[in-house]
Formats: structure tokens, sequence, C-alpha cells
């Protein structure tokens, strides 16, 4: 099956990968903290 018979796009992480936070200007609504915001960290779970 691909993603347009199953409706989902292959995730872009997977658990243990290294991912930093964009630290975006808050020009709007963000759900990004600020205390989180461009700070380094590791995927420990996928939950969809």
């Amino acid at each position: 099956m691909n993603s347009t018979s199953t409706g989902r796009v292959p995730a872009r992480f997977n658990v243990g990968d290294r991912v930093r936070v964009k630290d975006l200007p808050n020009l709007f609504y963000t759900r990004t903290q600020m205390y989180v915001r461009g700070v380094c960290g590791t995927i420990a779970q996928r939950t969809y």
C-alpha cells in the first residue's frame, strides 16, 4: 500500500532520531512552548 491508498504519509522521524526544535518568531499562535525552542532531543515515542 502507498500513502494515497491509506490516507497516511510516512513519518518524518523515527524513534531514536535526534532532533532540534525550531526557534521561530512568535508572530502568531504557536503550540511550541518558549522553554522548548532551540532545544535538542531524541524521539522517544510515535503516537500515530
